[in-house]
């Protein structure tokens, strides 16, 4: 079989033990190498669509949100252009409608890593981002915030909290987005 990354989602129902194929691709496209696999499709930011789907990939953060949507972040995977890199990419899957969002960060990441944009230390704004990311634990906590930690860049590893949360319009829409 071919070598590559999935962008395959499944679902895991405890009481029958069945899994369920939920979105994704089932192939790995012919492309000759373990740094290759399925594109993201990112269509418009903050507009899900069935077609939208994030590359594969492997190392990405992921939770379940307030409203039950599960988030993925970053990872070493593959961008719109079919190019392997470290991705800074924000998406929001609604299990009710079985789409995809793509909230922010870079569509293209390939052949290395997204710069952050930091902007005024502890004050949101439009243009601030989070670099690529890959490798971290999350969990969310009674409050409903999002917490992250041991993340790896290629400068080196970090601890991120994301509310507020860089490369979203709203710190509340990363827990409490419907």
């Amino acid at each position: 079989g071919n070598d590559g990354l999935l962008n395959d989602l499944w679902s895991y129902n405890v009481s029958s033990g069945d899994w369920t194929w939920v979105s994704g691709s089932a192939t790995i496209p012919v492309c000759g190498g373990a740094n290759c696999g399925e594109s993201g499709v990112y269509g418009s930011v903050d507009t899900a669509a069935p077609a939208n789907v994030p590359g594969g990939r492997l190392y990405g953060s992921t939770w379940i949100g307030a409203s039950g949507d599960l988030w993925l972040f970053g990872g070493s995977g593959i961008d719109a252009n079919g190019k392997f890199g470290q991705a800074n990419d924000l998406w929001k899957f609604k299990p009710s409608s079985g789409e995809w969002t793509w909230i922010g960060g870079s569509s293209s990441f390939g052949t290395g890593s997204v710069a952050g944009v930091y902007g005024t230390q502890g004050t949101a704004a439009a243009g601030n981002c989070q670099g690529s990311r890959y490798g971290a634990s999350s969990w969310n906590d009674v409050s409903g915030n999002h917490g992250s930690c041991g993340y790896v860049t290629r400068q080196r590893s970090i601890a991120s909290w994301m509310k507020p949360a860089s490369c979203i319009r709203s710190p509340s829409e990363i827990v409490r987005s419907s």
